[in-house]
C-alpha cells in the first residue's frame, strides 16, 4: 500500500487538493425519521460485518448508512463503497446521496460515481467547468462515499494500471452490497472471494443486503461474514409490507390483452413486464394507442433515449418493460402484469407496485393486484432456467395475499438446489479469483491484460447505423462524451449472430462497432430488421 499512498498523494497534489473529505459521523442527523424500523434501529448500533434481509421499500438504504457511521474509525477516515448491480440504480443512488448529504459538505466531490458509463452520466448532469472538477476527483481517494458496481472494486485485484491506489482506498473500507440476490453464479463467486479477502486481509467491514435471499445464499454469506444471525424485521412489522394480491392468468400475454386494456382505461397506472426485448416491443406496439402517457423501457435503447425515458417514469400511465424495471428506479404503479419468471425476479417486479406508505407505515393503496401469465414466449428458455419458472408457478398457484414470510418460504423452495447447474461455475470462479488475489505482488503489475478483466462482461458496445454520421461527427470534433449518447450494449450472442449475418461493421478510425439494424426512438433497436439508408433501394 506504500506505493498507493505515494501515487494518491501525487495525484491529489497535482490537482491542487490538500485534504480529503471524511464521511458523516452521525448519519442519524441526516435521516432523523422520528420512528425507525426494526432493521434501522439494529443497524444504528451494529458493529462489524452484517447481513440484512428486509422487504423492498423498507428503508434498507438508510439502515446501511446507519451501519456505516456506526463502524467508522476514531478519525473517521474510512471510505464507504455502496455497491449495486445495475447502472440505473447506481445513478439514482448517486443523485439521492448528493441531495441527502449536501447540507453536510461545502465542496463538490463528497460522493463519487463509478461504473462503465459514469463519465457520460456526469457529463450530462453538470455544467462544463463543474464536470471537469467532478470528473477529476471521481477516481481519487478524495470522496468518502463511492457508489459503484462490484466490478469497479474487483478490477483492482487484477493488478491493472493504478491498482495500488484502489487497494489503498479499500483498506479498512466499509462495503455495502445491496441487491446481492441479483448476481449470477460467476459474479457471486467473484464477490464472495473479494469480500473474504477484504475482511481477512484488509481489515474492512462488509454489509450484505437483500429483499429476497434464499437460504443457500444466506448461509454462504453468513458463514463468510462471521455473522451469527441476519438482521430482519419482526413478524409484526413485516406484516405492514403486505401490498400485493397474486393472480395467475392462463395463457400468454397476448391472450389477455383485454384485461390489461381494462385497467388502463380505468385510469390506473399499469406496469407490464416481459422477459425479452422482442416480446416487450410487440406488446408495446399493441398497447401504446390506449394512452398518450406511455413508454417502452429495455436494454436496447441508446443512452440518450434510455436516459430520457427513465426521467419520465413517474408521469406515465403505462410502462412496458423488461428486467430493467426490476432495479431501484423511481416508480410506483397500481397494477403489474408480468410474464412468468423465477420468484426472486417476480418479487422485484412487484416491488414497483404500491410502494408508498401512509403515516402509520402501511401501504397507501391497500392491496394491489399483480398478475402472472402462465406462459411466456418461445425465447424465455434463453433467459431463465425453466425448472425455476415452473417451481415458481407451482408454488404461487394457491397463493392469494403475498405475505413476506410466505414469499421467503417460496424462494427457498424454488432455490432448494442452490445455483443448480451453475454451482460448479460459482465454486471454480471463487477459487480461481482467490488465487488471483493471493498472487498480487507489490510494485509489480500483473500478467493480466485489461481485456482479461473486460472479458468478465457478457456485452459488447455498438452504435446503430442510424446514428453513424452523428457519432463520426462527434468523434471528428473531439466531442467524445457527446458521442457516447449513441451507444448501446449487445450481448455476445447477439454480436456473433449479427457478425454471421454480415450486419456489423468495425470503423477503424472511430474505433467503434456499427450495427446494421433498424432503430426507432420509441421502440429501440429492432435487431431482426436490417437498417437501410434512404438513398439505397
Amino acid at each position: 500500500m506504500g506505493k498507493g499512498f505515494v501515487n494518491s498523494c501525487d495525484h491529489l497534489a497535482s490537482s491542487g487538493i490538500d485534504h480529503v473529505l471524511k464521511p458523516i459521523s452521525d448519519m442519524y442527523s441526516v435521516y432523523n425519521f422520528g420512528k425507525l424500523t426494526d432493521v434501522q434501529n439494529k443497524c444504528l448500533s451494529t458493529q462489524g460485518n452484517s447481513l440484512v434481509i428486509s422487504p423492498t421499500g423498507s428503508g434498507k438504504t438508510e439502515a446501511s448508512l446507519f451501519w456505516s457511521s456506526a463502524n467508522l474509525d476514531k478519525n473517521s477516515g474510512n471510505r464507504i463503497f455502496y455497491t449495486l448491480p445495475y447502472t440505473a440504480s447506481i445513478n439514482a443512488m448517486y443523485n439521492r446521496l448528493l441531495d441527502d448529504f449536501s447540507p453536510y459538505y461545502s465542496t463538490n466531490g463528497y460522493v463519487s460515481l463509478l461504473h462503465g458509463k459514469a463519465t457520460y452520466f456526469l457529463y450530462k448532469q453538470y455544467e462544463q467547468e463543474q464536470f471537469k472538477e467532478v470528473k477529476n476527483i471521481t477516481k481519487k481517494i478524495y470522496s468518502p462515499y463511492k457508489v459503484v458496481t462490484p466490478f469497479q472494486s474487483i478490477k483492482h485485484f487484477f493488478s491493472l494500471k493504478g491498482y495500488e491506489m484502489g487497494i489503498l482506498e479499500m483498506y479498512r473500507g466499509l462495503f455495502i452490497f445491496d441487491e446481492i440476490h441479483a448476481y449470477d453464479a460467476r459474479t457471486a463467486g467473484l464477490i464472495y472471494s473479494m469480500c473474504s479477502h477484504l475482511i481477512n486481509e484488509m481489515d474492512a467491514k462488509v454489509m450484505v443486503m437483500s429483499a429476497t435471499l434464499p437460504d443457500f445464499l444466506k448461509d454462504l454469506f453468513q458463514d463468510m461474514l462471521g455473522v451469527e444471525e441476519p438482521i430482519k424485521m419482526s413478524e409484526g412489522e413485516s406484516n405492514k409490507y403486505l401490498r400485493h394480491r397474486c393472480n395467475i392468468l392462463d395463457g400468454n400475454i397476448f391472450g389477455n390483452m383485454s384485461l390489461i386494456a381494462e385497467r388502463i382505461q380505468a385510469n390506473e397506472k399499469v406496469l407490464v413486464v416481459c422477459n425479452t426485448v422482442k416480446q416487450a416491443q410487440k406488446v408495446y406496439n399493441h398497447l401504446q394507442g390506449l394512452t398518450k402517457k406511455s413508454a417502452l423501457l429495455h436494454g436496447k435503447f441508446v443512452l440518450r433515449d434510455r436516459e430520457s425515458i427513465e426521467k419520465n417514469l413517474q408521469n406515465l400511465d403505462l410502462l412496458v418493460g423488461t428486467q430493467v424495471i426490476e432495479v431501484s428506479l423511481d416508480m410506483d404503479y397500481d397494477v403489474c402484469f408480468t410474464e412468468p419468471a423465477p420468484i426472486d425476479a417476480l418479487i422485484q417486479r412487484f416491488g414497483r407496485v404500491n410502494r408508498k406508505k401512509n403515516s402509520e407505515g402501511y401501504p397507501l393503496k391497500g392491496i394491489c393486484d399483480v398478475y402472472i401469465f402462465s406462459e411466456g414466449s418461445e425465447s424465455d428458455h434463453y433467459i431463465y432456467d425453466q425448472k425455476l419458472v415452473k417451481k415458481t408457478l407451482d408454488s404461487l398457484a394457491s397463493v392469494d395475499l403475498m405475505h413476506e414470510t410466505m414469499l421467503h418460504n417460496i424462494v427457498n423452495d424454488v432455490y432448494g438446489d442452490g445455483f443448480g447447474k451453475n454451482q460448479k461455475l460459482f465454486d471454480e470462479t471463487k477459487e480461481r479469483f482467490k488465487e488471483i488475489i493471493d498472487n498480487i505482488t507489490p510494485f509489480k503489475g500483473s500478467h493480466f491484460k485489461e481485456s482479461d478483466f473486460y472479458n468478465l462482461f457478457n456485452s459488447i458496445e455498438g452504435v446503430p447505423s442510424n446514428f453513424k454520421s452523428e457519432y463520426q461527427k462527434c468523434i471528428n470534433e473531439g466531442r467524445i462524451f457527446d458521442s457516447m449518447q449513441y451507444t448501446l450494449q449487445l450481448t455476445t450472442g447477439q454480436y456473433y449472430r449479427l457478425l454471421g449475418e454480415d450486419r456489423v461493421d468495425y470503423d477503424v478510425d472511430c474505433r467503434q462497432l456499427f450495427i446494421d439494424a433498424k432503430y426507432l426512438r420509441v421502440m429501440g433497436l429492432l435487431i431482426d430488421e436490417p437498417y437501410f439508408e434512404n438513398n439505397i433501394l
